[in-house]
């Protein structure tokens, strides 16, 4: 069978039009929103949709909000994405990305090709913003006389905080006492989860409390900071 407009064969059973011509009459595309990703150069957080995720390789991250942006009048049966970076110039990076769809329409399946701006843009996210300034939302106060337990739980709760920051949850303070040491959290939602660890860990005797610490400009609500207070068997 050749292609009733360029003659060319067509491979396809029952097709009339090769893929050439038949793409000059259809198409699965609609548009794509240029856009800028942006990154946090300390943690490779990506924002999207107007929020921080977690850390993916800047590829993965970039593939994602290439296709999010993407509007299709057909959705391929396949879809393979190259993208390709420039060097970075101060805080940014521009870059292409070659879409490539595969779609039937018709009965008939055709392969199309697109290309596409990209641009990342280097910054930083919410949390390590707040790791500057010494934000926290609550305190762990861990205490104990036994100072080789002391220390031993100390260790816990650095080693616990590699899980943590994988949460976005950070220590941006550590401060010893006379009896013990506080450790200030960015997240006071996580401040129940390591007391827990350690009242398990250590069998050390554990409690929460809230302290008023401020009020709320635009609700006039009271505003808390949960603290975590554990203490460690002699």
């Amino acid at each position: 069978m050749k292609c009733i407009q360029c003659g060319r064969v067509v491979a396809e059973e029952k097709a009339v039009l090769c893929n050439d011509c038949f793409r000059t009459k259809h198409t699965c595309f609609k548009s794509f929103e240029s856009h800028t990703l942006l990154i946090c150069a300390p943690c490779g957080s990506y924002k999207y949709q107007k929020q921080w995720k977690l850390r993916k390789p800047k590829n993965e991250a970039l593939q994602e909000s290439v296709l999010n942006n993407c509007d299709f009048l057909i959705q391929p049966e396949a879809i393979e994405l190259k993208i390709t970076l420039a060097d970075e110039h101060g805080k940014v990076q521009n870059g292409k990305a070659i879409l490539r769809t595969e779609t039937k329409i018709e009965q008939q399946t055709f392969v199309e090709e697109f290309e596409l701006p990209v641009k990342i843009k280097y910054s930083i996210c919410d949390q390590c913003a707040k790791l500057k300034t010494e934000y926290f939302e609550g305190i762990l106060q861990l205490r104990g006389e036994n100072k080789e337990m002391l220390e031993k739980a100390h260790e816990f709760v650095l080693n616990d905080a590699s899980y943590a920051n994988k949460k976005r949850v950070f220590i941006t303070k550590i401060e010893e006492m006379k009896t013990g040491i506080d450790y200030y959290y960015t997240k006071q939602q996580y401040l129940p989860v390591i007391m827990k660890k350690l009242v398990k860990k250590f069998k050390a005797a554990g409690k929460t409390h809230a302290e008023l610490f401020s009020r709320s400009r635009q609700t006039s609500k009271d505003l808390y900071r949960v603290n975590a207070s554990v203490r460690l068997p002699l």
